[in-house]
Order: C-alpha cells, then sequence, then structure tokens
C-alpha cells in the first residue's frame, strides 16, 4: 500500500501543503514557514496553496536553515 501511495505523488506535478509535509517528514507548519520564506516556490489555485514537485526535490539538494532561525 505504501508502494502505491509513493508512486501515485511521484507521478504527480504538484501537491499541496500538507502533501509536501508528509513527503518530506516535516511539520505543516515549517513548510509553510519555508514558502513564507521564498525557500520553496508555492502557487496559490483557487484556496488552496499548491507546490510542484519539482520544487521539493530542488529544495533538498540545498542545505536549509530553519526558517525560524533566520534573522537572529
Amino acid at each position: 500500500m505504501l508502494n502505491t501511495a509513493r508512486m501515485t505523488i511521484q507521478n504527480r506535478l504538484a501537491v499541496s501543503a500538507p502533501e509536501a509535509a508528509a513527503m518530506l517528514s516535516l511539520s505543516l507548519r515549517s513548510i509553510q514557514n519555508y514558502i513564507a520564506a521564498k525557500k520553496i516556490p508555492a502557487r496559490k489555485v483557487g484556496k488552496r496553496t499548491l507546490i510542484l514537485v519539482r520544487d521539493l526535490e530542488e529544495f533538498l539538494r540545498l542545505d536549509q536553515p530553519s526558517p525560524s532561525r533566520e534573522g537572529r
């Protein structure tokens, strides 16, 4: 069942913020903070926030400080 879920997400162009959080094993709040800090590009489609899977892959290629610690 888990492999089926992974295959489904891998074939998608974009995911919601909660799906992105689950994919990266991060909290939804962390994803929202990275979006607000412009570290993860996101697009609004109606009321939904969508993140391109390729943008998540690019995000993971770089070392990322915690968005809450920036500016301290």
